[in-house]
């Protein structure tokens, strides 16, 4: 898949779920679909943890296209976003983690009710 752009907000692909472009891209408004279930707050816990504890924040239908074996259908998706931090990956040494800072980042997850 290709990034895109729509109303000046680029997205990117888990291709672009690294963290040294999360510190560049400080500037610049952008959506990734995330490879990586990160530590996130602090090291208190996990990106993927955070997401399934926060509260439906709202819903829509969208119809699914047929897949192979499977008909077409609608389904019911589930928003739910927080603001949270990134940390340097634990890969870093220490004095390289110094050079990539906390990004502040709004966490999107979207789920299916009752596939």
């Amino acid at each position: 898949m290709r990034n895109l752009e729509v109303d000046g907000t680029k997205t990117g692909y888990r291709k672009t779920d690294i963290s040294e472009f999360f510190v560049e891209a400080q500037e610049i408004s952008f959506v990734i679909r995330a490879a990586q279930d990160r530590v996130v707050d602090d090291d208190v816990r996990r990106m993927r943890a955070l997401a399934e504890s926060l509260p439906v924040a709202g819903e829509f239908r969208t119809q699914v296209v047929e897949r192979g074996t499977e008909p077409a259908r609608k389904a019911t998706l589930c928003v739910h976003w927080t603001t949270t931090t990134l940390g340097p990956p634990r890969r870093c040494q220490p004095s390289r983690a110094q050079e990539m800072p906390a990004v502040a980042v709004h966490l999107l997850w979207v789920v299916e009710m009752n596939p």
